[in-house]
């Protein structure tokens, strides 16, 4: 019987020595000795280096045109012309991805360009190019394209040079498109940062159709990675999530600060729906999304930092990740050790089941893989640190998604959706760049990378290895490595489940026995404990009760609490605010206390509340309202109340809390009659009259103004002085504006 298990295994082992790793368990991995035993090898198949006609490297980066972009083009050259203020920066257009062909050679007015973004921008079907560049202390955005050198020029931000250093640190980087208004139309994202001089800081929002900003909104951070637009589950608009890093400088907000990390969340106009920190200064801000709860909306997983309070089921218990639906709403947390993370990858499906899953970088060199429940599915350890962004691709050609890694020692790692290593190769020529195109000559999946400058460009094919290609031309030795062995098991299986099946019929009844015990004792344990949970629940009510009563009667809010139709409980502060005893409020029916406090404007909203929540409907049970009432004293005073479903003496009832609010709302009605008093005198003066912010925006302009100058006064709110003058004539107007904001002083212009 020994020998058969022996053989059992031995066969098992034969047939399924690929199979699944424990999901608790890492492999470590070593260095392939021989990596042509691996299933997939990387071959160079050619080199290109920039050069200029007479053969002499040129510096600068090459772009090769991802065709995930959905456009036509071969690469793009960026040249940086590090001479005096003054000089041009180049951008070449070529028709080829090794960069031979050039289509246009174009300048900018920059001594450097600071971000770029390939997308067609036209609907021309062609490659266009967006940068972003400072010239002169002013941030702008340029489109081009082969046959247009300005498609669109954008005036972003200026700034002040505060650290002193001679010029403004202003640093544009171009995000990536989203459709943050859901209307089939991408906006292009884009974060100005002024590095230590600190301020403006932005996320810009730029309508390329419209050729305009969309919307600006002052952050303190700079905005980190996986942006994303899903939608709010409630209304189903959209929200766009918003990682905020920590850049451990001073600059802040009325509501955010650098020396923390964020998660934020923005509906399509650009304002703040909500936000959470996520870590302290330097702490990476991390978002990636699926469906948790299965609702059909994506939700986000924000990883935190922050070891928070384990008493609030709000939050987190301790570091891990926090899920959170586009409301912000808190609908799970898992704790995971943070101690080695490094990043998240934004999930995929790596395995073809339909579902996403997350790879997890850790900086000991672990590679994990987990599902959207946050169950890890597999894990190994690389001999190396793990070094940058890991793409995933079908980089074999095969329908098959892999994952490309690169390590600190300049290793390629090529693994599949359960991290088996198929395809190695040591210390190629450069940095990968672009990911799994077809070439043009025989349909093999390349890889393209290049040195550190991007001025060299090597191009690599992914291709079985010959152990791959032996077995794809003899298929039938792979049927009988396979068959056999799974024949020989069955057998054996056969063999050993018919001895013992007849050792079960005696153990059987043995165990039928043993079972009826242990149900009967099962049953006698479930009633004690049943017993005892009863006992402490009632002990608990009590304390509980006890507890509301001590915090009731020192509450500086009114609270009444309603059962069966009359006011069972009343604190001294509410006998206070309504002016009655609390021998006349104890007793007194629901309707006999509308109609004696309430005012008649009020007793209908109130009996109309008061019977839906009797009769268990869907009422505003959560909201707060204002209702007016007559105090005992015979004054009437504005209340905001707030009712709540609720138990007293442990059964049901209704609670409501409120407050005094007759001098708020006065001084509210005060505010606005003087906004309109301001109003009606500005706009009966001839002269034009207008409010312009530093940064140029007008925030105000009265309607003779709007007249003479043509406008619509709501229409030119929020425009700036360059939108309305031309050039020369909105820098005078600037240059007198500053100089009155700075000095004080009056300032007149010609």
């Amino acid at each position: 019987m020994h020998i058969t298990y022996v053989l059992l295994c031995l066969m098992l082992l034969l047939a399924g020595c690929t199979g699944d790793k424990s999901k608790s368990e890492t492999t470590v991995l070593t260095r392939p000795e021989e990596p042509s035993t691996l299933p997939y090898r990387l071959v160079m198949v050619h080199r290109s280096v920039m050069s200029d006609q007479r053969g002499h490297r040129t510096s600068g980066e090459i772009l090769p045109i991802d065709p995930d972009r959905h456009c036509e083009g071969g690469s793009i050259h960026l040249i940086d012309n590090w001479r005096p203020m003054g000089g041009l920066s180049s951008v070449i257009f070529y028709s080829d991805r090794q960069g031979q062909r050039a289509q246009a050679h174009l300048h900018l007015p920059t001594k450097r360009i600071q971000d770029h973004l390939i997308h067609d921008f036209d609907g021309d079907g062609q490659c266009d190019l967006a940068v972003t560049y400072v010239t002169r202390d002013t941030m702008w955005l340029h489109v081009m394209s082969p046959e247009n050198p300005t498609l669109f020029r954008l005036f972003l931000a200026s700034g002040e040079d505060l650290d002193e250093n001679g010029y403004w640190d202003g640093q544009g980087d171009l995000i990536d498109l989203f459709d943050v208004d859901a209307d089939g139309d991408k906006e292009l994202l884009i974060d100005c940062d002024a590095n230590y001089d600190l301020y403006p800081r932005q996320l810009i929002c730029i309508e390329p159709e419209a050729r305009q900003i969309r919307w600006r909104f002052d952050i303190a951070n700079i905005v980190g990675e996986k942006l994303k637009v899903i939608r709010d589950p409630r209304t189903d608009q959209p929200v766009l999530i918003v990682p905020l890093q920590s850049k451990g400088n001073a600059a802040v907000t009325d509501i955010m600060a650098d020396t923390a990390s964020y998660v934020a969340a923005f509906n399509s106009d650009g304002e703040l729906l909500w936000y959470r920190q996520v870590g302290s200064v330097f702490e990476p801000a991390t978002a990636l999304y699926a469906d948790w709860d299965g609702d059909g909306y994506e939700d986000v997983y924000i990883q935190t930092y922050l070891h928070l309070d384990e008493s609030d089921p709000e939050e987190a218990h301790g570091s891990g990740m926090v899920i959170v639906d586009a409301t912000g709403r808190v609908l799970d947390s898992v704790v995971i050790d943070t101690s080695h993370l490094a990043a998240w990858i934004q999930p995929d499906d790596l395995n073809n089941d339909g579902e996403n899953e997350f790879v997890h970088r850790l900086s000991d060199g672990r590679l994990q893989i987990y599902n959207s429940r946050l169950e890890r599915l597999a894990s190994v350890k690389l001999p190396t640190r793990i070094a940058g962004p890991m793409p995933i691709h079908d980089f074999t050609g095969t329908g098959e998604p892999h994952l490309l890694v690169k390590t600190v020692d300049r290793s390629l790692w090529l693994f599949d959706e359960d991290l088996n290593v198929v395809a190695y190769l040591a210390s190629p020529p450069g940095t990968p760049i672009a990911w799994a195109t077809p070439t043009e000559r025989d349909g093999d999946y390349s890889l393209v990378l290049a040195n550190q400058e991007r001025s060299e460009l090597f191009l690599y094919e992914v291709r079985p290895s010959g152990t791959v290609n032996f077995l794809l031309r003899h298929p039938w030795l792979v049927f009988v490595v396979v068959t056999v062995p799974l024949l020989v098991a069955a057998i054996l299986l056969l063999l050993s489940w018919r001895r013992a099946s007849r050792q079960n019929l005696v153990i059987s009844a043995q165990r039928d026995e043993l079972n009826h015990t242990v149900e009967q004792l099962t049953h006698t344990q479930e009633r004690l404990v049943e017993a005892e949970k009863l006992a402490q629940a009632r002990k608990a009510l009590e304390i509980s009760e006890e507890n509301f009563r001590n915090l009731a009667e020192y509450s500086l809010q009114g609270i009444i609490v309603h059962q069966d139709n009359k006011v069972a409980f009343v604190n001294s502060a509410a006998c206070e605010l309504l002016g009655r005893s609390e021998e006349e409020l104890l007793g007194m029916s629901d309707q006999e206390l509308i109609e004696q406090v309430f005012h008649p404007e009020s007793q209908t909203e109130i009996g109309e509340r008061g019977q839906i929540m009797n009769d268990g409907g869907d009422a505003p049970t959560s909201d707060r309202y204002e209702v007016l009432i007559n105090t005992g004293k015979g004054e009437l005073r504005w209340m905001e109340a707030y009712s709540a479903l609720s138990t007293f003496n442990g059964r049901p009832a209704i609670q409501v809390a409120f407050a005094d609010v007759s001098d708020r709302r006065l001084a509210d009605q005060a505010l606005r009659d003087r906004e309109q008093h301001y109003r009606l005198l500005v706009n009966s003066v001839r002269a034009l009259i207008g409010l312009v912010e530093r940064d140029g925006t007008i925030a105000f302009l009265n309607e003779p103004g709007a007249i003479a100058m043509g406008v619509d006064p709501e229409t030119v709110v929020g425009r700036t002085v360059h939108d309305l003058f031309p050039r020369d004539a909105a820098e005078r107007q600037m240059e007198c504006v500053i100089k009155a904001l700075d000095t004080g002083e009056e300032q007149t212009l010609d």
